[in-house]
């Protein structure tokens, strides 16, 4: 609350106007003075923040929508599309909706200086003959994918029950589960008494090949015959390092992480591990191995008579 309170000069005679505050609780002449707070005020930016955080979810789904419809243009329309078509064609707005769909073909290029009716008129040329209905419909709801108030036509809604309708999910079936038969239980059969194998029943190989025993056929549990015979020459040198020896040199004398080098070095390793092998399986098969008899050759019968000489 302001009074305004005349001042009076008496030689001047000149009358001013002063504004005074009476406000007892102004926050300006006042300040020591708490303003009460509003209680609401975070209730009402809870509800704005939850509003706007639902406005960007259905302007979500509307993108969508209209993309599925877009998408999903038919070549020819029927009789109940194009009605829909033609009333999104009567409410719109007729000012800036050919500068909404030229922004979608122009989005990129800032330098263009065309019109929204001349970018227009440049892509529908463009077109193929059956994108032109989908061309047809971006015209007719770009202005529609907006969120419609409460008092309007939601056009978008219309488009999509007739060229887009969402499709209901299938429920799945579930399987139902068998019943098992109860198993009967198992009578506990006597087990017979384990026999103990004999302590010599398998031999040392660390005693030779004189001490394994012979086995019966029964008896036998690895049998096998192996036969290993292996004849290769070979003759291999590097084309760049031909002075380089795997055998002398090993891998520290490669030079130049040379691949050939590598190769042959390579080679004299798998060489060794072979014959490593082979010893190997030689000294573990030797207590077991089988000496092979001597061919019996058959003698000449007694009676056979010598030939006759002429």
């Amino acid at each position: 609350m302001t009074v305004q309170l005349p001042t009076i000069w008496p030689s001047l005679q000149v009358r001013n106007h002063r504004t005074v505050c009476t406000d007892p609780d102004c926050p300006v002449h006042h300040p020591r003075r708490v303003v009460p707070i509003d209680p609401d005020a975070e209730a009402r930016q809870k509800q704005h923040e939850k509003e706007q955080a639902r406005r960007k979810r259905l302007m979500k789904q509307r993108a969508e929508t209209f993309n599925r419809i877009l998408d999903n243009a038919p070549t020819t329309f029927t009789a109940p599309q194009l009605r829909v078509l033609l009333r999104a064609l009567i409410h719109i707005d007729s000012y800036d909706f050919a500068d909404d769909v030229a922004a979608h073909f122009v989005s990129d290029d800032e330098n263009n200086q065309q019109t929204g009716e001349e970018v227009l008129i440049s892509v529908m040329d463009g077109l193929e003959d059956d994108k032109l209905s989908s061309f047809a419909l971006r015209l007719a709801l770009t202005g529609h994918a907006d969120i419609p108030r409460e008092n309007e036509i939601d056009h978008l809604a219309e488009a999509e029950a007739v060229f887009a309708p969402p499709q209901p999910k299938k429920a799945k079936r579930r399987r139902p589960h068998p019943r098992r038969p109860r198993k009967k239980p198992r009578q506990s059969k006597p087990q017979p008494p384990r026999r103990r194998p004999p302590r010599n029943s398998q031999p040392n190989p660390q005693r030779g090949p004189a001490m394994a025993p012979l086995f019966h056929t029964e008896e036998t549990m690895l049998q096998f015959t192996y036969k290993l015979k292996l004849t290769e020459r070979v003759k291999a040198k590097c084309s760049r390092h031909p002075r380089y020896n795997p055998v002398k040199d090993g891998r520290a004398g490669i030079r130049g992480g040379c691949s050939t080098c590598f190769s042959l070095y390579d080679l004299h390793q798998a060489r060794i591990a072979l014959d490593a092998a082979q010893r190997e399986f030689v000294r573990r098969a030797g207590p077991w191995a089988r000496q092979r008899e001597p061919r019996k050759r058959k003698a000449a019968a007694a009676t056979e008579e010598p030939p006759l000489h002429p």
